[in-house]
């Protein structure tokens, strides 16, 4: 494997929420397209997810370092409680929809997912993005399968606005794949 598939599977399996002590190494699925389907396990079980780097990275004058859209399946995902300091319990989770960036994030800056047209918000903690509205992470999956291109913008903390094109060839026959291996 080349030093740049080792390091992206090193940093994709950091960005799923991997980490030395309770993660195994990841396994690529298959690539489809511009899409990988992934599998690993953590403590908690078995993690599946598909991932992508974009196409068009803007304004191509910034230095963006490593960018992936991600959507991930946790057999067990843990469930907090309200105040989202104590974890109450754990629950299988699909389709959870995550950007990382290679730079900190303006939490408060200009943070959407568009696909075909239809934009969804989105929220920040230091260089991840997720959708505003988890209710929303089916019915964007859904339409990232129906799609034919998304796009995220964001804004870094530094105040550079940014815009990355993912092409979405690929995204249903990764997605089947994931769903085979974490059913």
């Amino acid at each position: 494997m080349s030093m740049v598939g080792r390091t992206g599977l090193a940093f994709a399996a950091l960005v799923v929420g991997l980490n030395a002590a309770g993660a195994a190494e990841a396994t690529r699925l298959g690539t489809y397209k511009n899409w990988t389907a992934w599998t690993s396990t953590d403590d908690n079980g078995k993690i599946c997810y598909i991932s992508a780097n974009p196409q068009d990275k803007q304004p191509p004058t910034l230095d963006h370092g490593d960018i992936f859209f991600f959507v991930i399946d946790r057999e067990k995902a843990p469930v907090f409680s309200a105040d989202g300091k104590t974890v109450t319990g754990y629950q299988p989770m699909r389709g959870e929809v995550q950007a990382q960036m290679g730079y900190a994030i303006k939490l408060d800056g200009n943070l959407f997912a568009d696909i075909d047209g239809k934009s969804y918000k989105m929220r920040a903690a230091d260089q991840t993005m997720w959708l505003y509205a988890a209710a929303d992470e089916a019915g964007f999956v859904e339409a990232m399968k129906a799609g034919t291109q998304l796009v995220v913008k964001s804004t870094s903390a530094r105040g550079n606005d940014t815009t990355y094109t993912y092409s979405l060839s690929g995204v249903t026959a990764a997605m089947a794949e994931i769903a085979k291996a974490c059913p």
